[in-house]
C-alpha cells in the first residue's frame, strides 16, 4: 500500500517535541543535581563545622575566610572574630611567620599538597602545635583563589613525646650508671647459716672465683677455702661467739678476716671479708652476712714488697760503709752489718742510741742538719770528714754523706759513713813519697858529682898504693883512705835511691831465704835473739835483690839499735791480701808481709809521723853514726816495688814494722842471662869517653897499667870521630869502648852508642855512671852494652868486668 507522505510542518513539530522532551529531561537532571549539590554542600558544611580536626580557609590576600568550630573552640574565637583577619599576623607566632609564609608560597608555586608543623596563637596567648595538611585552590581559569588547611592539634602528643624522650634518656642514664657500677663491682655479697653453708651468693661470685652462685650454694665453706684458712675461720668464730657473753660487745660489729679461696681454674685467690652477724628476733646469731673483696693483687704486692725488702736488706748488709737511719734528734732506727763491725756494738745496742754521740772532729748535729738543708737531690750529695768513736774508745777517721729520706709521714736522715783509715794512710804514704821525690831530685845530682870525685880519689889512691914501696905504715894509711871512699860511695848509693832513675831491676826471689841470709849476717855477732817464721807455701816476690837486702838490713839494724841491752827480734813472713776490708795502705791484691818486731824502747808518738822523712833522726850523730836516711831509703825502695811500710810502736814496749811487697801469683824461678857477647879474642885497645878530664887520666893510667892501649875522648862527638878514624885505619881499630852515661855538655853515652852501632854493628862497649841505679846501668844489655860500672869503681871491678868480655 502506498506510504502516506509526511508534511514538513509535521516533521518540524515532531522535531520540536523531541527537543522539548530532551530539554525537560535535562532540566529534570539538572534540578536533581542542584538538589543533590545543595544537599551535599549542606552536608559538607556540616562535616567541616563539626569535624574534630582543624579546618581553615585563607584567601589569596592572606585574610582568613573561615575556621571550623573545632579550631575556633581551641583558639577561643567566634567565627565573626576571625573572618577577614590576616592569618599570619593574627594567628601565627612572630618567630614562625617567615617559615609559614614560605610554605604558602611554595604551595602556590608547586600546586601540590604539603605537610608542616607550626604553632597557632590562641586568644589567650597560648601556643598550640598543629600538624597542617594544606593545598591551594585555583579557579577553572587557573587563578589562585585560596588555601585550604586541615590540621591536627599535636600539642599534647608532642609534650608526651618529649616527656617520653626525657624518660627514655633518664632511663638510659640510669641503666648506664647501673651498668657502670655492676661492671666494676668486684665485691661479692653472701650469707651463711651457722652450719657454714651458703644461703645466698651474689652473681659477682662467678667473675671472682669462677663458681656460679648455684654452684656455691651446694658447697660447704670448708670446700671453698684452704685448710689453713678454714682453721683460722673456726678459731675466729669461736672467739667471737665467746665475746657474745660480754654485755659491752657491739652486736652490730664487723670482723675483717682474710681468706684464701679455691678458684675454679685450680689456683687460689685471696679475699678480704667484712663479716657481720645475722640475728633473729631474740638477738641471737642465726647466720653470717659478709662482703668479700678480691685482694689477690694486694697480697701479691705485699709479697713482692717483702721480697724487695729482703733484697734491700741483703744489699744494705753488703755495704762496706756504715749505714745509719736516724731521726732529726739522732735516735737510731736502723743500722747495717758494717756499722756493727766498725763500732763494736751489737745491732740491739745500736738501735735507740744517739748517732751524734759517735761523731767528733767537725761532725755534729748542727753540721749534719746544715748538710740536709743544703742538700739538692739533683746534685751529688755533700760529704764531710770527721772522726768516729768505737765502743772500746778508739777513734778512726770517717767521711760521711747524709740526706733526707721519707717513711710514711715522717722525715728521717740516712747517713752513710765511710771508714777512710786506709785512704788517710795512703795519703800519708803519698805525702812521704813526694817528700822523698823532692829529696831524690836533689840527691841524684849531688851523688853523681860526688861519685865522680870519689872515683878520682879512690883511683889515684889505688895507683899510689901500687906505686909506693911496701912500707906497712903507708899502705895502712892508703887502705884507710880507700875504705873511707867506699863508705862515702855507700852513702851516695843511698842518695841515688831517691832519684827518679832509681827504678829497681826485678826478678823472682824467695823472700824467706833472702831475709834469713841478711839477718844471719847482721845478728850473728850480737846478743840479740832472733825468732824467724817463714811459711812453707810462701810465694816468691818480683824484686831487686840488692835493694831489698838493703831494706831488711836497715830495718834490722834499727831494731838492734833500739835494744842496746839485748832483746828479741821476731820476724814473721806471711801471705796477705789487701782489700777494702782491711786498712793496708796499698792497692788491692796479694802481698807478702814481712813483720820485724823488737822489744826495744819504742818510738815516741810525736816522732811517728816523721820517721820516714829524710835526715830525721834522734840518734847522736857521730856516736851512733845516724844520718837519718835508713828508713827513708827503705820507704823509697819498697814504694818503687809497689808496696808500703807501716809501723806500730809503744814507748817502753817496742816497735813492729810491717813491710808489704806484692807477691807473684805462681812460683816463678829466675833465669840466668847466658847471652854471650863479642868474640873470643882478648880486648887490647880501648877508647874511653868522659867529660871529666881527671876521670879520663885516671882510667887511662889504670888501663895502661893493666896492659891495654888506651885513647880518650871528652864527649860523644869526639869518641865517634876517633872510632871512625880507627876503623878506617884497619890495624888500629878499637876492641872496646867505655862510655860515660851522663855528659853535661855534649853527647852522652847512650846516644854515642847508637852512633857507634850505626858505624859498626859489632862494637863492644861498657857504660859507666855516677847514677848507680840508672835503668841503663841496671839493664845495660837491653841498650846494646856488654857491661856496666858505677862510680866510684875500683881497679878490681874493672879487671873483673874486662875479663868477662871475650
Amino acid at each position: 500500500m502506498p506510504q502516506e507522505k509526511t508534511s514538513p510542518l509535521r516533521e518540524r513539530v515532531v522535531e520540536l517535541e523531541a527537543l522539548e522532551k530532551k530539554h525537560r529531561a535535562e532540566l529534570s537532571r539538572l534540578t536533581k543535581e542542584l538538589d543533590k549539590m545543595h544537599s551535599d554542600r549542606m552536608f559538607s558544611e556540616a562535616i567541616i563545622r563539626s569535624s574534630p580536626v582543624f579546618i581553615v580557609a585563607i584567601g589569596a590576600d592572606g585574610d582568613t575566610i573561615m575556621m571550623n568550630d573545632s579550631l575556633l573552640a581551641t583558639l577561643g574565637y567566634r567565627a565573626d572574630e576571625v573572618a577577614g583577619k590576616n592569618y599570619l599576623d593574627c594567628f601565627v607566632p612572630p618567630s614562625e611567620r617567615d617559615a609559614v609564609k614560605n610554605v604558602f608560597e611554595q604551595l602556590v608555586v608547586r600546586n601540590e599538597p604539603s605537610v608542616n608543623e607550626n604553632h597557632v596563637l590562641a586568644k589567650d596567648g597560648e601556643h598550640r602545635l598543629v600538624e597542617w595538611h594544606g593545598r591551594p585552590v585555583f579557579s577553572p581559569s587557573g587563578k589562585f583563589n585560596y588555601f585550604i588547611g586541615i590540621g591536627i592539634d599535636i600539642t599534647e602528643r608532642r609534650r608526651a613525646e618529649l616527656q617520653h624522650e626525657s624518660d627514655i634518656e633518664a632511663l638510659r642514664e640510669s641503666e648506664a650508671r647501673y651498668r657502670f657500677l655492676t661492671e666494676r663491682l668486684t665485691d661479692t655479697v653472701w650469707t651463711l647459716d651457722m652450719n657454714m653453708r651458703p644461703t645466698y651468693v651474689s652473681p659477682n661470685s662467678t667473675k671472682v672465683t669462677g663458681y656460679t652462685p648455684e654452684e656455691r650454694i651446694r658447697q660447704h665453706l670448708s670446700e671453698m677455702v684452704t685448710p689453713e684458712t678454714y682453721a683460722r675461720i673456726t678459731d675466729t668464730l669461736e672467739r667471737e661467739l665467746a665475746r657474745e657473753q660480754n654485755e659491752d660487745t657491739d652486736p652490730d660489729r664487723f670482723v675483717l678476716i682474710e681468706m684464701e679461696y679455691y678458684h675454679k681454674n685450680g689456683g687460689t685467690i685471696w679475699l678480704e671479708n667484712a663479716v657481720r652477724a645475722i640475728r633473729d628476733r631474740d638477738g641471737k646469731i642465726a647466720g653470717l652476712h659478709g662482703i668479700s673483696r678480691d685482694i689477690t693483687d694486694r697480697k701479691e704486692a705485699q709479697r713482692q714488697l717483702r721480697e724487695s725488702e729482703r733484697k734491700y736488706r741483703a744489699l744494705v748488709e753488703q755495704f762496706a760503709d756504715m749505714l745509719y737511719l736516724h731521726d732529726w734528734d739522732g735516735v737510731l732506727f736502723e743500722v747495717n752489718r758494717a756499722a756493727v763491725s766498725h763500732t763494736g756494738y751489737s745491732r740491739e745496742e745500736l738501735l735507740g742510741m744517739n748517732v751524734f754521740d759517735f761523731f767528733s772532729g767537725g761532725v755534729d748535729r748542727a753540721v749534719i742538719l746544715h748538710m740536709i738543708e743544703q742538700w739538692n737531690p739533683d746534685e751529688p750529695p755533700l760529704t764531710i770528714e770527721g772522726r768516729h768513736l768505737r765502743k772500746d774508745g778508739t777513734i778512726f777517721p770517717i767521711e760521711m754523706t747524709a740526706g733526707k729520706i721519707f717513711f710514711g709521714d715522717r722525715n728521717y736522715i740516712l747517713s752513710l759513713v765511710h771508714d777512710i783509715t786506709k785512704r788517710k794512710s795512703m795519703e800519708e804514704e803519698l805525702l812521704n813519697a813526694r817528700k822523698l821525690e823532692s829529696v831524690g831530685t836533689l840527691a841524684a845530682g849531688i851523688a853523681h858529682d860526688f861519685n865522680n870525685l870519689l872515683a878520682i880519689i879512690q883511683g889515684h889512691v889505688q895507683l899510689a898504693k901500687e906505686a909506693l914501696p911496701g912500707t906497712k905504715r903507708y899502705l895502712d894509711n892508703l887502705g884507710s883512705a880507700i875504705r873511707a871512699t867506699e863508705k862515702a860511695a855507700e852513702l851516695t848509693g843511698r842518695l841515688i835511691t831517691f832519684s827518679a832513675g832509681g827504678s829497681p831491676v826485678r826478678e823472682p826471689k824467695n823472700m824467706g831465704v833472702l831475709v834469713e841470709n841478711v839477718l844471719r849476717d847482721i845478728v850473728s855477732e850480737t846478743s840479740i835473739q832472733t825468732d824467724v817464721h817463714v811459711p812453707e807455701d810462701l810465694l816468691q816476690a818480683n824484686i831487686d835483690e840488692s835493694q831489698f837486702r838493703q831494706v831488711i838490713r836497715n830495718m834490722a839494724e834499727n831494731a838492734l839499735e833500739a835494744m842496746p841491752d839485748g832483746g828479741i827480734l821476731t820476724v814473721n813472713l806471711e801471705k796477705i791480701t789487701a782489700s777494702a776490708l782491711n786498712s793496708i795502705p796499698a792497692t788491692d791484691g796479694p802481698y807478702i808481709r814481712i813483720s820485724l818486731q823488737d822489744t826495744g824502747r819504742g818510738i815516741p808518738d810525736e816522732d811517728l809521723p816523721f820517721i820516714f822523712d829524710p835526715y830525721f833522726s834522734r840518734k847522736q850523730r857521730g856516736t851512733e853514726k845516724g844520718m837519718g836516711l835508713g828508713l827513708a831509703v827503705c820507704h823509697s825502695i819498697v814504694a818503687k816495688h809497689g808496696g808500703c811500710i807501716t809501723v806500730e810502736s809503744s814507748p817502753g814496749v817496742g816497735s813492729v814494722f810491717h813491710v808489704y811487697v806484692p807477691s807473684l801469683k805462681a812460683d816463678t824461678r829466675s833465669s840466668e842471662d847466658t847471652e854471650q857477647t863479642g868474640t873470643n879474642s882478648r880486648v887490647k885497645r880501648i877508647l874511653v869517653m868522659d867529660d871529666e878530664p881527671e876521670i879520663l887520666l885516671l882510667l887511662k893510667e889504670l888501663l895502661n897499667n893493666m896492659g891495654y892501649r888506651t885513647s880518650t875522648a871528652g864527649d860523644g862527638e869526639e869518641a865517634v870521630e876517633l872510632y871512625s878514624a880507627a876503623m878506617s885505619s884497619g890495624a888500629t881499630a878499637f876492641d872496646l869502648v867505655m862510655l860515660d852515661l851522663s855528659v853535661k855538655k855534649g853527647m852522652g853515652g847512650l846516644a854515642t852508642m847508637e852512633r857507634l852501632r850505626a858505624l859498626d854493628t859489632g862494637v863492644k862497649a861498657i857504660v859507666f855512671s855516677g847514677y848507680t841505679n840508672d835503668p841503663v846501668i841496671e839493664d845495660f844489655r837491653r841498650h846494646g852494652f856488654a857491661g856496666s860500672l858505677t862510680k866510684p869503681f875500683k881497679k878490681e871491678d874493672i879487671e873483673a868486668l874486662l875479663a868477662t868480655i871475650t
